[in-house]
């Protein structure tokens, strides 16, 4: 097969080694040209198959002419991380792993004209110049974070451009086994994407310490206190050393504005979470009915006309808004003692009653539930945000 490429065109092989990798930029000139006397290059038709997720790695690639997307597999199907260009490098991260396996397909978009340098002659100059090596593994972990972020939700949808931005705004954290991240009743401003690792959250309650969640890689922790703006209602600690990406709240708060399926889905994971508390003071009155059952309706005395019918369900959950039971729980609850249930049921029961001002839940933050909240025109958007900040200083 020919291609539109005639060889050895591109001039000073060591130019073309530093545009593609600018960690070599800190090589002094022997090392540089050792490698570049090493590279090879290799084409590719458009939409061929240029490298899969899994393969031994074995070399690097720099991109002379063309292009490639990068995709990983993900829960919802095969996702596009990135498109590279001349000049850019792929490949790298396989080389840099243990596991010398890689980690993300690459397709020709166009027919493609790459510069290839072998992991072996990689290897030998980077033991001889540590710094290049931290170099290139710190650009390869961020290309890692990308991959990973792009597999959790809700930020799977997040575009290549997005996820590159967001993930720049990610710290990462380790901790060691026993070592707490938070306390509850501290304040709240990051939050936290599990990367590796598991971890216990942990609530104080009148009869002591439970654990009501145990978390591990792929999911959120933290972001209730971040959208309500109230201290943290659980401890988080540490089971087995784990790394975390914390992210802070202007940040989160603005993916949320930019994207609403990201913010529906955080909402959705704090009112998942929340444990509702019924209002003092209700009354609960049966009332049979035509067919000799009976239902149950619920009355506030302190609300002219405030009423609320509780199916069976209904009834069951009611009973046990008590400041400890999440959605999960509940439904827990109901699949040991009744059967089985779907927790989406259970949440849309408490939902209501919080709705209903029958019982309390957390409320987003103002400037959470504008971020949120439903798309709006940049003056709007401007002007709302500008009679926020007033009223918040006011109250203050």
């Amino acid at each position: 097969m020919e291609f539109p490429f005639p060889p050895h065109r591109f001039g000073d092989p060591q130019q073309r080694l530093l545009r593609g990798i600018p960690a070599f930029t800190r090589l002094p000139v022997p090392a540089r040209q050792a490698l570049a006397a090493h590279l090879a290059e290799q084409s590719y038709p458009a939409f061929a198959l240029v490298l899969d997720e899994g393969e031994p790695a074995d070399r690097l690639f720099l991109i002379e002419e063309g292009e490639v997307e990068v995709s990983i597999r993900t829960p919802e199907g095969r996702a596009p991380l990135s498109r590279l260009g001349e000049g850019e490098m792929f490949g790298e991260i396989g080389l840099l792993l243990a596991s010398r396996r890689r980690t993300a397909r690459v397709t020709a978009t166009k027919p493609l004209l790459t510069s290839t340098l072998k992991g072996i002659h990689l290897n030998q100059v980077l033991d001889q110049y540590p710094e290049a090596r931290e170099v290139m593994v710190e650009a390869a972990d961020q290309a890692l974070v990308r991959s990973f972020v792009k597999c959790t939700r809700p930020f799977e949808r997040l575009t290549p451009e997005r996820l590159r931005d967001f993930g720049s705004r990610l710290k990462t954290l380790d901790f060691a086994p026993g070592s707490t991240v938070f306390n509850q009743g501290d304040p709240g401003d990051v939050c936290y994407l599990v990367r590796s690792g598991a971890l216990e959250v942990i609530r104080q309650e009148p009869g002591g310490p439970r654990v009501v969640a145990r978390l591990e890689a792929g999911e959120i922790v933290g972001e209730s206190a971040l959208l309500t703006s109230t201290p943290r209602d659980a401890s988080l600690r540490v089971v087995d050393q784990a790394e975390l990406l914390a992210l802070h709240r202007d940040d989160l708060l603005e993916e949320l504005d930019r994207d609403k399926r990201v913010a529906a889905h955080i909402v959705e994971l704090m009112r998942q979470r929340d444990r509702p508390v019924a209002k003092p003071g209700v009354v609960l009155q049966p009332r049979p009915t035509a067919t000799g059952e009976t239902i149950w309706v619920l009355a506030d005395p302190g609300r002219l006309g405030a009423y609320h019918q509780l199916s069976s369900l209904g009834l069951f959950v009611w009973n046990r808004l008590d400041g400890r039971h999440n959605v999960e729980e509940v439904a827990a609850l109901h699949r040991s003692e009744r059967g089985p249930v779907a927790p989406e049921e259970i949440a849309r029961i408490m939902a209501e009653l919080v709705q209903a001002e029958f019982a309390t839940g957390k409320q987003l933050h103002p400037e959470a539930a504008l971020a949120a909240g439903p798309p709006l025109p940049w003056w709007r958007k401007w002007w709302k945000r500008m009679t926020l900040g007033s009223s918040l200083d006011a109250r203050d």
